[in-house]
């Protein structure tokens, strides 16, 4: 095990140690654009008498900072339990989070605004997006509006220590595979069909613990390596389904494998729209990463127009998922978007999205993101 302790610093000042928890156990859990949390488990100690709420925990391991949440303790064991939330959390707590606002700016500097208007020691210091848009808030703490901005642009936030970044997506596509039969025990598939000719699939799993999964000719540390976002590919029968790591839980003290929360990519239709009209016609384009022998995923944006034509990479026999988004700028209620996709000469080629509400003056892109049966 890596050196199972935590630093106890100053609120006021986390450059200061005012001592070490000595831990027997440990739990670090995070969900995309959610919670952050940080269960320790220890028993009395020399510096135990410094655990309050003037205080913050800080492990090396994951390098980043704790608010104390609750402390629960077993008397006769001289055990204690906290419960911490990552320090971001403070930004819940009574400030001017009763009244709506409108913002325009670059994400990264509506970000900043909000924070600078609430008086907070964070900052955003990272956008992946640069185009001016005009963002809208709903009544609430700081901490969740600024998740609403990210989620009204299609993005992810990350909180590290009282640092704020914004990105396009946590994770990466390093073909962890889960298998039915093999390290998957059991699933329940869902198919839904629509009137548009599309099938939504929803899943019964929400956990996959890969501490249980076991293979005789592999370690399975270094098989089954996996980080918050990561995609995963599921194996049912001779279907490979596309999924997507949204939440992960470890001890990061140990050298073990995460549970895994699964859930399909999606992204949201939004209060965002970004200036600026071109012609509807958008490309799509496909990671050759997330292929497998049956399945593609491909995903696209294109301007914001009457009717969108949507040109596919591949040629498809069978388009099982297709999630469209607004990003972009200001607007007033809700769209509906209607995603059909277009059969040539016996397969799929094109994705025709098509608005139900007639919005006047939008300016703005839509995304979409396509899964696709090759054979």
């Amino acid at each position: 095990m890596t050196s199972a302790k935590v630093k106890i610093l100053s609120n006021n000042n986390p450059s200061m140690v005012l001592g070490e928890l000595e831990v027997a156990d440990a739990y670090l859990y995070e969900r995309v654009n959610d919670k952050y949390t940080f269960e320790i488990e220890y028993y009395e100690q020399e510096y135990a008498h410094l655990i309050s709420k003037n205080v913050l925990i800080h492990s090396d391991v994951d390098d980043d900072y704790f608010r104390i949440a609750q402390l629960t303790e077993t008397p006769t064991q001289n055990k204690y339990e906290l419960t911490c939330e990552h320090v971001s959390y403070e930004l819940n707590g009574d400030r001017d989070d009763e009244i709506n606002a409108v913002y325009v700016g670059t994400p990264m500097e509506i970000a900043n605004e909000i924070l600078t208007d609430n008086e907070t020691r964070f900052s955003c210091i990272y956008s992946d997006f640069n185009e001016v848009i005009t963002f809208k808030t709903k009544i609430g703490p700081v901490r969740s509006r600024l998740i609403e901005l990210a989620e009204s642009i299609g993005a992810e936030i990350i909180f590290q220590r009282f640092n704020v970044s914004i990105v396009t997506r946590r994770g990466h596509d390093y073909g962890l595979t889960i298998e039915l039969g093999k390290n998957l025990k059991d699933v329940t598939v869902t198919k839904v069909f629509n009137f548009d000719g599309t099938i939504t699939q929803s899943f019964d799993i929400d956990f996959i613990d890969l501490n249980k999964i076991v293979d005789e000719n592999e370690d399975p540390l270094e098989q089954y390596e996996f980080h918050l976002g990561d995609t995963v590919y599921l194996k049912i029968r001779e279907e490979t389904i596309v999924q997507r790591g949204i939440a992960v839980g470890f001890n990061p003290f140990r050298k073990e494998l995460p549970t895994i929360e699964l859930d399909t990519p999606t992204r949201g239709i939004t209060e965002v729209i970004s200036g600026g009209v071109s012609s509807g016609l958008g490309s799509v384009s496909g990671d050759p990463s997330n292929q497998s022998s049956h399945y593609y995923m491909e995903q696209g944006t294109a301007s914001y127009s009457d009717a969108m034509i949507f040109a596919l990479e591949r040629e498809y026999k069978e388009i099982t998922s297709i999630t469209t988004g607004i990003i972009g700028g200001q607007v007033d209620g809700q769209i509906t978007l209607l995603a059909n996709p277009i059969k040539i000469n016996g397969k799929y080629t094109y994705i025709l999205v098509t608005p139900v509400e007639d919005v006047i003056n939008l300016a703005s892109k839509v995304s979409i993101h396509v899964i696709g049966k090759l054979k």
